[in-house]
């Protein structure tokens, strides 16, 4: 009887400390890739403001006027929050798009100052204009997104990469569209019905929520490797999607500690980057510091996406081995 063929050791996967140094050392050698998410930031921070507080605010002051059944001090108190976020609210920041996009420190800080005093105010004063915007700006964030992924993955696949930039694009948009439906035809319905269920019972709305976050947090990791096989292996977007998809299914945990590394590093540090108030030059320090991590954060996912696309190739090729096996 032949003796059962062993199969080898199977190798390590790849580091994720070593891949966020690499992808830090790398983004310091090449400082320019960190322009895109500066440049937002600073427009965000000096430029005008696109308003939609002359379009929203009556109808705000018109809801609540309604609202007898409440408290007179809880209506005021509704009232001062959302006049405060419509006037630091800007349309600009729809150019942070996902999941392809520029990161951004200003759309979460929403700046109302600047050094040189409040800055220009522009008003969206119409619903067709608020779409057009909607539209224009989403658009624009889907394509310069697509940019800044191709330059940092540029960078990371080294000299001799091919830059097919015209078809990375097109299928940046279409993963961005695909992204838009879903949201749109799963996550809307699913908090239709989040809050009808409240209505009867919190209990269950409460039990409902945490079933429906422990499935999100599952879908968080391809979600987040899914615009990377079109820029590091030109595949078009539903492939590079499967690609992730596969990856989470063979490389979990070390799939999901990678993006909770990177998830705490970047927001961790977006605390100290906000320290300084709106009308500070020392914010020029934090959007700049945001800036190079979070371009060093997405060059390491490239980094790392790569070395454990090769760790599968490994692993499938191993004798005896495949995915049955694993």
């Amino acid at each position: 009887m032949d003796p059962k063929p062993q199969l080898t050791p199977l190798p390590p996967l790849p580091g994720i400390v070593s891949s966020i140094k690499s992808g830090i050392d790398l983004i310091a050698a090449h400082l320019p890739a960190m322009l895109f998410p500066l440049v937002l930031d600073l427009l965000l921070w000096f430029g005008p403001r696109l308003s939609v507080r002359s379009l929203f605010q009556p109808m705000v002051e018109q809801m609540l006027t309604d609202s007898a059944s409440l408290p007179a001090e809880q209506v005021e108190a509704i009232r001062q929050v959302i006049v405060e976020w419509l006037a630091r609210y800007n349309l600009l920041t729809l150019l942070r798009t996902y999941p392809v996009g520029i990161s951004s420190l200003m759309t979460a800080k929403l700046p109302a100052l600047t050094p040189f005093g409040p800055p220009a105010r522009l008003e969206v004063h119409t619903l067709t204009d608020l779409l057009s915007w909607m539209a224009l700006l989403t658009a624009a964030g889907w394509i310069l997104g697509g940019l800044y992924f191709h330059w940092v993955s540029q960078i990371v696949a080294g000299p001799g990469a091919k830059p097919f930039l015209g078809r990375t694009l097109w299928e940046t948009v279409t993963l961005s569209l695909l992204f838009t439906l879903v949201v749109v035809m799963v996550g809307f319905p699913l908090l239709l019905v989040l809050a009808m269920i409240g209505l009867f019972s919190p209990a269950i709305m409460q039990a409902a929520v945490l079933v429906l976050l422990f499935f999100g947090a599952w879908l968080l990791i391809p979600l987040f490797f899914a615009p990377h096989g079109i820029y590091l292996h030109q595949q078009n977007a539903l492939r590079s999607l499967y690609a992730a998809v596969r990856l989470a299914r063979f490389t979990l945990p070390s799939s999901g500690l990678f993006v909770l590394a990177v998830f705490i590093i970047g927001q961790g540090l977006n605390y100290l980057w906000v320290v300084p108030p709106d009308d500070s030059w020392m914010l020029l320090v934090g959007i700049a510091g945001h800036a190079f991590i979070t371009t060093a954060l997405l060059a390491a996912s490239f980094i790392y996406y790569r070395e454990i696309h090769l760790w599968l190739e490994r692993i499938f090729e191993r004798p005896q081995a495949g995915p049955a096996s694993l």
